[in-house]
């Protein structure tokens, strides 16, 4: 099914499961490069490509929006894995985003990320 969302498609097995296939999280594409940075793990008992921690924060970070702003998840996840993601590509990444940047002012206040170097700033 094509449903109105131009980022998804939604996709039945053959028990008649909903499988909905986001191919564009955000404003990044999926592409090959982007599953290459993931791993395989192995959840009940399949193995599967997972996107790497940072790609899915790069993600919920351009997914901010005025009223829709929650970042509680944002923050959990971030302590959860903040020792797996390159910030420095993070932030790259998201730069552009207002959203973002208060993001990266909150996490450094909660002393969850290392604060951006002014020397590395530019």
């Amino acid at each position: 099914e094509r449903p109105p969302e131009d980022w998804l498609l939604k996709a039945y097995d053959d028990n008649g499961v909903l499988v909905d296939l986001i191919f564009r999280p955000s404003e990044e594409p999926v592409t090959d490069e982007m599953i290459a940075r993931g791993d395989e793990l192995e959840v009940k008992a399949i193995k599967v490509h997972v996107v790497a921690a940072g790609d899915v924060i790069v993600s919920k970070l351009l997914a901010l929006r005025e009223h829709e702003l929650d970042l509680d998840p944002l923050i959990e996840m971030t302590r959860a894995v903040r020792e797996q993601v390159d910030w420095a590509d993070v932030r790259t990444r998201t730069e552009h985003a207002p959203f973002a940047r208060a993001f990266f002012t909150l996490a450094e206040g909660l002393d969850l990320i290392e604060p951006l170097r002014a020397e590395a700033a530019g």
